[in-house]
């Protein structure tokens, strides 16, 4: 056997003895009350089933996937019969009567929530008809979108609605988690509770699914770029269009609204 050869065998099964070598991980368990020499300050550790992880974006991309193919997320056609048709994408919990609720495919067993009246993948093309929708309400749903994500989304929102017609946004506003944890305003209040401000910056930016962030001028950028015009800044409960006045309390103080015409 050449040196070269002999070489190329000892890096080998170097690496090979590499590739298995294990270390055990040491956990060091949190200290006791008889053990602290104070009581120690209190945090917020959050579940690992608020955070965000591969496995299980790649189970939610493969279900939407399923679902475009399978043509589950066909609009319902009936609805277009009834006048004005208003669309909340990202119903949720939140499905009142008198809107087309549209919301991801509902999968038995791993959803406890109404079955949408448009199943759908907001990360894919609309599965309607252009300028068929005479308002859009959308709240804390946009926030689970990549920005790329949200800028197509915004476009099909564009695409679908009648000229004229209005779009409502409603998301996590990010500057004013970052002007707490910069002492300038208190942690909003939305029903959680953080023992400092960086754990309510952490939330919003990483649990519950969350992969973008949003201030009240991007959001307003990115629905201009999107194609649509007059694009402004609103508050709780007030807009241009009564019928997308579907803000729900609870959100109110961490919320930023915007709304834009098509």
């Amino acid at each position: 056997m050449s040196g070269r050869c002999c070489v190329r065998t000892r890096i080998t099964v170097h690496l090979a003895c590499m590739s298995v070598t294990t270390y055990p991980r040491k956990i060091v368990p949190a200290p006791t009350p008889t053990q602290a020499s104070q009581p120690l300050p209190p945090i917020a550790v959050p579940d690992d089933a608020f955070c965000s992880s591969i496995p299980e974006a790649i189970k939610w991309r493969l279900i939407g996937w399923l679902g475009s193919k399978l043509r589950l997320d066909r609009f319902p056609a009936k609805r277009l019969q009834t006048s004005p048709v208003i669309l909340q994408l990202g119903a949720g919990q939140d499905t009142p009567s008198h809107v087309v609720n549209a919301d991801f495919f509902r999968v038995p067993l791993l959803m406890k929530r109404p079955k949408p009246d448009w199943a759908m993948d907001l990360t894919r093309p609309f599965r309607c008809p252009d300028r068929c929708i005479d308002g859009i309400f959308t709240q804390h749903t946009l926030e689970h979108l990549t920005p790329q994500q949200v800028m197509n989304t915004l476009r099909e929102c564009r695409r679908v609605l009648r000229p004229g017609a209005r779009i409502r946004v409603v998301v996590p506003d990010a500057e004013k988690y970052v002007m707490a944890v910069n002492g300038l305003r208190p942690l909003p209040d939305h029903g959680r509770v953080y023992a400092l401000p960086i754990e309510g910056l952490r939330a919003v930016s990483q649990d519950f699914g969350h992969r973008s962030l949003w201030s009240p001028e991007l959001m307003r950028r990115y629905l201009m770029h999107a194609g649509f015009h007059d694009a402004r800044i609103e508050s709780f409960g007030q807009g241009g269009d009564p019928r997308l006045l579907l803000d729900t309390e609870i959100r109110r103080d961490e919320s930023l609204y915007a709304e834009a015409v098509a």
